[in-house]
């Protein structure tokens, strides 16, 4: 259900897309997840040059990695999850927020997110 977290730019930017989507609009993220994992797709057809109505391809990627990126997302909701708990909104994550929070889920990831259901 989760997964390492990667303490880099992108993990922080789609981080904060998060904080930025459920600030504004108040709403479920499961949109904000297709979306994401949409984009990422779009990004993998380019790198190996398939038309977007690929569908053999689309499925090849979700086969290969549906799965292990919504456990990445699921890990990054963990991680807005935590902020929104855990401060004052009026300033946005920083990165060592972001590192520290990073840190403390992976620590985590054995003893307690996995067993999770």
């Amino acid at each position: 259900m989760f997964a390492v977290l990667e303490k880099n730019k992108k993990t922080f930017l789609l981080v904060q897309k998060y904080i930025n989507h459920l600030t504004e609009n108040s709403c479920s993220c499961i949109n904000l997840d297709n979306h994401i994992q949409m984009e990422e797709i779009r990004l993998w057809l380019e790198k190996i040059s398939a038309d977007d109505r690929d569908n053999r391809a689309v499925s090849e990627w979700i086969r290969q990695n549906g799965k292990s990126f919504r456990d990445y997302l699921n890990t990054i909701k963990l991680i807005y999850t935590i902020w929104f708990c855990s401060r004052d909104h009026s300033r946005p994550l920083s990165w060592e927020e972001f590192c520290a929070i990073g840190d403390n889920l992976n620590i985590l990831k054995d003893t307690c997110l996995d067993s999770i259901y």
